[in-house]
């Protein structure tokens, strides 16, 4: 086995299966897509009305478009 060759206990195997898990947890966890991406999200040009008013603007264009 596992343990014999190691010259270790089974529990001691798990008990470092464990550590190494949650270690490799918190680095998956890093990097989440918020955090792979952040510097990408938000209004960096054009007008920043635009998610506010789309509405309005889009009245506006099938108003022009198809007049009654």
């Amino acid at each position: 086995t596992i343990a014999k060759l190691e010259l270790t206990t089974k529990t001691q195997i798990v008990r470092d299966a464990i550590v190494e898990y949650i270690a490799n947890l918190k680095k998956r966890r890093t990097h989440t897509p918020y955090s792979l991406g952040h510097d990408l999200f938000g209004v960096y040009d054009g007008d920043e009305e635009l998610s506010s008013d789309y509405k309005n603007r889009l009245d506006k264009i099938l108003d022009a478009k198809y007049p009654h």
